[in-house]
C-alpha cells in the first residue's frame, strides 16, 4: 500500500505541474497524452504477444501517439483515422496468416478508442480557455479519486463482491465508498478554485458539479471494470509495470478513457462555471 500511495502523490504532483504550467507550454499537454495513448497501445500488443508485428505495431504507435497532437484540427484526425485504417486493413489482407481476426479487432479498437477519449481532455482545456485546467482536473479528479477512495473504503469496508467474476476484490462498498470520497474531495477542490485561485472571478453551479462528480464516478467504476474484463481476457494481473503499485499507463487511464469523454460533453451542453 506504501509503494501505491507514494507512486500516486508522486503523479497527482505530476499532474498539478502540467496543469500549472499549461499556460505558458499548451502543447505539453498534447505531448503528454499522446505518450499515454502510444504507451497503452503497446501494451495492448503486449498483452496480445503481437509487439513483433511491426507493419501493425509501429503505425498504431504512431496513430495513438500523433492523434492528440494534431487533434484539434478536424481534416487532419480524420486524414490520420483514414490513412491508420488502410494500413490495418492492408496488414490483414496481405499478412493475415499470422494475424488473428480478433486480435485485429482489439488492436484497432483501442488504437482509436483511447486516442479519442483521452483528446477529450486537451478539448475540455481549450473549451475553458484561461480556466481550462480546472476542466480538465475535474475530469482526472473524478477518475482517479473515485478510485483511490473505492481503493481504501474497500479495503475497510468491503464484504460484498460487486462483480466478482469480472474483478474478485471489487465490493459494492468499496463503490459507495469511492462516490462518496470522490464527491467530498472535489466539492473541496472547486471550494479552493472558486475562492482561492479563480478569486471568486467564476463561480461554480454546484448543483451540476455535484452531480458530474456523483455520475463521473458510476462511470469511472464501468471503465475500471471493463479494462479488468480485458485483462481477464489476456490472463494478465495488470497491463504493465510502468507505474510502481498502479500496473502499466493503461491501469491508471482506464477510468479516465470513460470519465474525460463523459465531463467533456457535460460541459459542452450545460456548463459548470459562470464567470462572473
Amino acid at each position: 500500500m506504501t509503494v501505491k500511495t507514494l507512486s500516486g502523490a508522486i503523479g497527482a504532483c505530476f499532474v498539478i505541474a502540467v496543469l500549472i504550467f499549461d499556460q505558458t507550454m499548451p502543447m505539453l499537454l498534447n505531448v503528454l497524452i499522446g505518450l499515454v495513448c502510444s504507451l497503452s497501445i503497446y501494451e495492448i500488443f503486449s498483452a496480445l504477444h503481437l509487439k513483433n508485428k511491426y507493419l501493425l505495431s509501429i503505425p498504431s504507435y504512431f496513430f495513438a501517439f500523433l492523434l492528440p497532437i494534431i487533434g484539434g484540427y478536424e481534416t487532419r484526425w480524420q486524414f490520420f483515422c483514414y490513412i491508420y485504417t488502410l494500413i490495418t486493413v492492408g496488414v490483414v489482407l496481405f499478412r493475415n496468416k499470422y494475424l488473428k481476426f480478433k486480435d485485429v479487432l482489439m488492436i484497432y479498437s483501442m488504437t482509436v478508442l483511447i486516442p479519442f477519449s483521452l483528446m477529450t481532455l486537451i478539448r475540455l482545456r481549450d473549451v475553458g480557455g484561461k480556466i481550462g485546467t480546472f476542466y480538465v482536473l475535474i475530469a482526472l479528479g473524478i477518475a482517479w479519486l473515485s478510485d483511490t477512495s473505492a481503493y481504501f473504503g474497500g479495503n475497510f469496508l468491503g464484504k460484498q463482491r460487486l462483480c466478482p467474476e469480472i474483478s474478485p476484490k471489487k465490493t459494492v462498498e468499496g463503490a459507495v465508498s469511492g462516490s462518496i470520497g470522490c464527491i467530498a474531495i472535489m466539492l473541496l477542490i472547486g471550494l479552493v478554485f472558486e475562492n482561492f485561485v479563480a478569486k471568486n472571478t467564476v463561480r461554480i453551479n454546484y448543483i451540476l458539479y455535484i452531480s458530474i462528480c456523483a455520475i463521473g464516478s458510476l462511470i469511472a467504476v464501468m471503465g475500471d471494470l471493463f479494462f479488468s474484463w480485458v485483462k481477464r481476457g489476456f490472463k494478465i494481473k495488470d497491463f504493465g509495470d510502468v507505474i510502481p503499485g498502479h500496473g502499466g499507463a493503461l491501469d491508471r487511464f482506464d477510468s479516465v478513457i470513460f470519465v474525460a469523454p463523459f465531463v467533456y460533453f457535460m460541459t459542452k451542453i450545460f456548463g459548470i462555471l459562470e464567470i462572473v
